[in-house]
């Protein structure tokens, strides 16, 4: 409601002021005609009648669009109303009566806050956008061209979005980035070309060859303006527009012939635009061409061109009230008269230029302008009078006491701004020379940051001022962090933190109160701790491996000390009794205890070997020499070496193997796993039992090792691979084991990068299945 009330009082002062200006009477007969129009064709007729002022008497048409708007709000149309407001916005920023643009427009912006967002919205943003850019506030007229292009993605508008990422160019053609501006206008380009409408094509094309000029690439900015002046001799539609944007292509040109060219041909393109600028009844575009125009005579010396050109100009902005033009020029003709020695016409126009001056610094207040516009007329009469009795005396004592006022007023203006530049940049360099990431923060709602903080988070600044910290694009981040924003004191906490362009980080955060700019905010400092954390876990990580591998060497040793002691004593024992005993004993009971010490020292060589190899295997010692193997012969060869212990138990073997049968891998580590799991199937198989070996060649060589022997239980499954559980089981037939054997196979079928499967079942026997991978250009030659 407040924003109506607002609106009510700028168009009724407004309303004031535009009474002043020149707009065709009505005649009685139209006049009894609007009379019996509704409130809603009211403002349409005052809208239709600004489009006829609009380019010829642009300050008639705003007090025709304030009618129409003021029809519109007493009919509570109010979308219709806030779109004509806009529009007295978008005229007033034409004007360059930037302080008057902003009023309305941000009222609107009030106006429309608590609904959708829609296109109107991003509309309007883009209007607030070009009063900051026209006022050289870059910083604060990108954030709302960004926000017009996210509503325009969002309502799939593709016009509205070529549009905003002009602007966004533009921004970054003030902020000296011209590369990054290409960018936005190559994609805008892109976007306009899937329309086919000509007008924009080649408006997109002015920005770029703006960009390539800004870049020194000077060839191919010739090229895009002349594209553009050339093409368009043949208009695009909208005409007055197509035209204006020719014109302004050959502005780009004059410039641009202007530094490497000859005067002559740079002023024929100048002469052009004003020529084609003329066609399209445009006063103030065309004023802005003629200033060129009289800059240029000056330049060189064509003082009386000059003249002529700046009155013509100045006389059609007083008539249209384009108070920026009228004072540019009036200042222009009062250096030129001096140079001349007309004294006269120079006191004239400075009176002008004063007036006019006066006029734009009170365009921040539609009431003070009223006033203040009164106060210089009466002002300017009483000037005229006194300059009647004392004219060069008291004109050339002013225009040297305000020309020495103004330079020691705008001096002292640059050196305040100065100041505080240099000042902020100071402040700027010192937060960005930290080592450690900076943020501002009011209640988490950023308000500064610093290099370090953007390139620590791998984010955009643009991305983060205004937002609250959890909502930062590209940006995830502890829920507790809301508890410390809402905590106060000097707090020391840790963060995780992912984006997509670290990762998951940690960060540590060191936060205390401070006071930025007047407000009491909070600053905090912030490290990249990932490092540090993953050193620490790793460190805590090795601690466990150690006592793992502690835990092992003590089941190892307890092996060792008990497996081993049991043979070398069964071998002392009977060598005792041989030695103490011979001549009592037949050779038949010699020969049996010497078979029994030969088949214990065996047992323990083959333990000891078992646990070399595997000792060698976990420090990396193990020669590793991979090659193509014949399958079929090496499980012959296995079998050839049991024959004699399944023989003693009368235990058949089968097998199932392709002639062909290749496998990659280490000749001896093959022949150590098939002899492990045919000796284990031996062990435990009853008397007259089999024992079936199978193999099958797809991606993986499988190779299979079944019998019908006494099975395992889960638990014992579960720990044949685990060292810190190695035990031995007794054979059929009482045969000892080691139980490393197993052990060691899935250690070198892993080194294969192989694996191995175990089905069994109490009483019905196991099957061991390893899988070999094909030959593979990533395993190792040697384990070292």
């Amino acid at each position: 409601m407040r924003a109506w009330i607002v609106i009510l009082v700028l168009l009724t002062a407004s309303l004031m002021f535009a009474t002043q200006a020149e707009v065709p009477k009505h005649e009685d007969r139209a006049s009894k005609q609007i009379s019996s129009m509704s409130d809603v064709q009211l403002a349409e007729h005052y809208y239709k009648k600004h489009r006829e002022l609009l380019s010829s008497h642009p300050i008639a048409a705003i007090a025709e669009l304030k009618k129409s708007a003021s029809y519109y709000l007493k009919a509570t149309n109010m979308p219709k109303a806030a779109s004509v407001l806009a529009e007295i916005g978008q005229v007033y920023t034409a004007l360059n009566m930037h302080y008057l643009a902003l009023e309305y427009l941000l009222e609107v912006d009030k106006m429309l806050s608590g609904q959708a967002q829609s296109l109107q919205s991003a509309w309007l943003y883009s209007d607030i956008g070009n009063v900051y850019f026209a006022m050289e506030q870059i910083d604060l007229a990108e954030p709302y061209y960004w926000r017009g292009l996210r509503v325009m993605e969002n309502q799939n508008d593709i016009f509205g979005q070529s549009v905003m990422l002009n602007n966004i160019g533009m921004c970054k053609m003030k902020q000296s980035k011209p590369n990054e501006a290409l960018d936005f206008f190559k994609k805008s380009l892109i976007l306009r070309e899937s329309t086919n409408n000509r007008f924009s094509i080649y408006h997109s094309m002015k920005f770029l060859g703006d960009a390539n000029m800004a870049m020194g690439n000077t060839e191919l900015a010739e090229e895009y303006y002349l594209k553009i002046f050339n093409d368009l001799v043949s208009p695009a539609d909208p005409f007055a527009s197509s035209q204006a944007l020719r014109a302004s292509s050959a502005l780009s040109i004059f410039d641009l012939y202007s530094e490497d060219r000859s005067l002559a041909q740079a002023e024929k393109f100048l002469d052009a635009a004003i020529s084609i600028t003329r066609t399209i009844n445009d006063a103030y575009r065309l004023n802005t061409v003629l200033l060129q125009k009289a800059k240029l005579q000056r330049e060189n010396n064509r003082h009386i061109d000059a003249n002529n050109t700046l009155s013509k100009v100045f006389q059609t902005a007083a008539e249209n009230s384009f108070i920026d033009q009228a004072k540019q020029a009036s200042q222009e003709l009062v250096s030129l008269n001096l140079e001349l020695g007309n004294l006269s016409d120079a006191r004239r126009f400075w009176q002008s230029y004063t007036a006019y001056n006066d006029s734009i610094m009170a365009a921040q207040s539609p009431d003070r302008f009223i006033r203040l516009h009164s106060s210089v007329q009466n002002n300017l009469k009483d000037i005229e009078n006194k300059e009647l009795k004392h004219r060069q005396r008291s004109n050339l004592i002013l225009l040297f006491t305000t020309i020495v006022s103004l330079m020691i007023i705008v001096l002292l203006l640059a050196k305040a701004y100065y100041d505080d530049r240099k000042h902020i940049k100071r402040l700027h360099q010192l937060a960005d020379a930290s080592f450690e990431g900076i943020i501002v923060h009011d209640n988490g709602v950023v308000k500064e940051v610093n290099k370090m903080f953007l390139e620590m988070l791998d984010l955009q600044r643009e991305d983060c001022i205004g937002r609250h910290i959890t909502d930062v694009k590209n940006l995830s981040i502890e829920d507790k962090i809301k508890e410390h924003i809402k905590k106060g004191g000097i707090q020391n906490y840790e963060l995780e933190a992912y984006t997509p362009g670290k990762g998951k980080i940690y960060l540590e955060v060191q936060s205390r109160p401070y006071t930025y700019i007047s407000d009491q905010v909070r600053v905090a400092a912030i490290r990249n701790i990932t490092e540090r954390k993953q050193f620490v876990k790793s460190l805590i990580d090795a601690q466990i491996k150690l006592k793992e591998l502690n835990s092992t060497k003590d089941k190892l040793f307890s092996v060792i000390a008990h497996d081993l002691k049991n043979p070398f004593s069964a071998i002392m024992g009977f060598t005792e009794v041989m030695r103490d005993n011979l001549d009592k004993f037949s050779q038949e009971q010699i020969h049996e205890m010497i078979s029994m010490v030969h088949d214990t020292s065996t047992s323990a060589y083959t333990m000891l070997q078992n646990l070399l190899e595997w000792a060698r295997i976990q420090i990396g010692a193990s020669p590793f020499h991979p090659h193509n193997n014949n399958l079929t012969s090496a499980i012959k060869e296995a079998v050839s070496l049991a024959k004699a212990h399944s023989s003693a138990k009368a235990i058949s073997i089968s097998i199932n193997c392709p002639d062909n049968a290749k496998v990659y891998a280490d000749r001896n580590m093959l022949a150590m796993m098939l002899n492990n799991l045919i000796s284990n199937a031996i062990k435990f198989t009853n008397n007259n039992g089999c024992i079936s070996i199978s193999v099958q060649q797809n991606d993986y060589t499988a190779i299979k090792v079944q019998d019908n022997g006494i099975g395992m239980t889960e638990e014992q499954i579960g720990n044949l691979f685990k060292i810190e559980n190695i035990s031995s089981r007794i054979g059929t037939n009482h045969e000892r084991g080691t139980g490393i054997g197993l052990i060691l196979c899935k250690e070198v079928i892993d080194l294969h990068g192989g694996s191995i499967m175990v089905e069994s079942e109490v009483g019905k026997g196991s099957c061991f299945t390893i899988c070999l991978p094909p030959q593979m250009q990533d395993i190792a030659v040697n384990a070292t």
